[in-house]
């Protein structure tokens, strides 16, 4: 069964693009210059950065670098490369670092996760930044995350034909990984099933990460945009939280 990143028209169905996260996130990019982002997927945060900095986008699938230089590539001050954040070195440093939308949550393993983190650290320099954002899940509500086939929304595409879609969801309490299978339906017939495979990571484990991969955190954001304390526990089921960080 095919990934979510294989496909151009169904990852956009399953992934609308939210333009007040957009904007959250030029407002944390500040006066950088340039900016590497990884997981950049379709391209859109990435254009939308480039009205400001010099941005490098990098993602895993070539069917979404294909995607992204198709419908930006000709942008000033942007390209889209293909690579593996984990392995990922392009031998000059950014002044921003972006692991956004859930980026971290693709390292299903702590080997992997700290490869990234290592990746990401090796494009920073003197006074660089780095942006996390991902959906936390404390352990106490993992309990939740298995669920049997559901209908989890609707969605439009560009012609405006509305499709239906489903999903169902696996999780492993050993690893941490949940496996979601999605299945889009058009007129009650379906025409697609993509899979999406990511690690849960709770605030402590990811925190916990960051520190030994010699981040520190400068401040954190909620789901609102609003800044909390970096340590503070997110709410009783899923939150987004956003970190901003300096390498120590």
């Amino acid at each position: 069964m095919q990934s979510i990143y294989t496909d151009a028209s169904v990852y956009k169905l399953l992934t609308p693009q939210d333009d007040a996260e957009h904007a959250f996130m030029c407002r944390l990019a500040g006066d950088a210059a340039s900016i590497l982002e990884l997981a950049s997927g379709c391209g859109n945060l990435a254009a939308r950065l480039a009205q400001r900095a010099d941005v490098t986008g990098v993602d895993a699938s070539p069917e979404m670098v294909a995607l992204a230089t198709q419908a930006h590539g000709d942008r000033p001050g942007l390209c889209f490369v293909q690579g593996d954040m984990r392995t990922l070195r392009l031998e000059r440093p950014f002044d921003l670092v972006m692991a956004v939308d859930n980026a971290l949550q693709h390292a299903c393993t702590d080997e992997a996760l700290y490869a990234a983190l290592g990746s990401i650290r090796a494009h920073m320099g003197p006074g660089s930044r780095a942006l996390f954002q991902t959906g936390l899940r404390e352990p106490e509500t993992l309990d939740t995350l298995n669920h049997a086939r559901q209908k989890v929304g609707s969605a439009i595409d560009a012609c405006g034909v509305t499709f239906e879609i489903y999903g169902t969801s696996t999780f492993d309490p050993a690893t941490k990984v949940n496996h979601r299978v999605f299945e889009i339906h058009k007129d009650g017939a379906k025409v697609a099933e993509r899979t999406l495979t990511m690690r849960i990571l709770d605030s402590a484990a990811l925190q916990q990460a960051l520190a030994r991969a010699g981040f520190s955190i400068a401040r954190a954001f909620d789901e609102s945009g609003q800044e909390v304390e970096p340590q503070a526990r997110p709410g009783p089921t899923h939150a987004v939280r956003t970190y901003e960080c300096r390498a120590g």
